[in-house]
């Protein structure tokens, strides 16, 4: 993305697929990883997809291609121009102080059409009594396929491997009257982070 579309109003998200995982035939039970740049990928643990997300990748008809590789999500305070965005509204907002100086923002967004919500937190903070960056009361997103870019740096650094995890293949249990296997461990489900202070794309903190 240029400069134009990073900014204080419109950014993005690049989540990939996380191989570990192994094959899910449901985007609800998808784990992604993700970050706003590079070297934010291995410092964050994998995240289930809110309703919301989901929504936006089904809307964008890439359900698929969400489901081998990842996606990229946009989001946007304004109203863009262009196929695939769908509204939120805010419904909550509640704020975490940690430390005397500083606080986080959480927004709950629910969808005026479904069901459907996500959240979001604000990562660029005030400090020193400042006022935090806050959202309008809309937001948009839109879920599209990676670049070819990000998914070559996906390959290339092994974002996507498997390293083991069950791709479905027959086991005993089909054959013999063994126990259930224990269900995973359920992942937290992803918050998408707030406006940025600074332009920047998955490649360059800051440009």
């Amino acid at each position: 993305m240029d400069r134009t579309v990073q900014s204080g109003s419109k950014w993005s998200l690049t989540l990939f697929r996380d191989g570990k995982q192994g094959n899910v035939s449901k985007l609800s039970e998808a784990t992604f990883r993700y970050g706003r740049w590079a070297d934010e990928i291995d410092d964050i643990k994998p995240r289930l997809l809110p309703s919301g997300v989901v929504r936006a990748i089904e809307y964008s008809r890439i359900s698929e291609e969400a489901l081998e590789s990842g996606f990229e999500l946009e989001m946007s305070l304004r109203e863009p121009i262009g196929p695939g965005w769908i509204p939120f509204d805010i419904a909550l907002s509640v704020s975490t102080e940690f430390g005397p100086r500083f606080q986080r923002p959480r927004y709950i967004y629910v969808s005026p059409d479904d069901e459907s919500s996500l959240n979001m937190v604000q990562i660029a903070l005030g400090s020193c009594g400042e006022t935090p960056i806050e959202p309008s009361g809309r937001l948009w997103i839109r879920a599209v396929e990676l670049s070819m870019r990000s998914l070559c740096w996906a390959l290339e650094n092994g974002i996507l491997d498997s390293e083991g995890a069950d791709h479905g293949q027959l086991t005993l249990a089909l054959w013999m009257d063994l126990p259930a296997p224990e269900k995973p461990l359920k992942h937290a489900e992803l918050a998408l982070p707030g406006p940025p202070s600074d332009p920047y794309d998955f490649f360059n903190r800051r440009f």
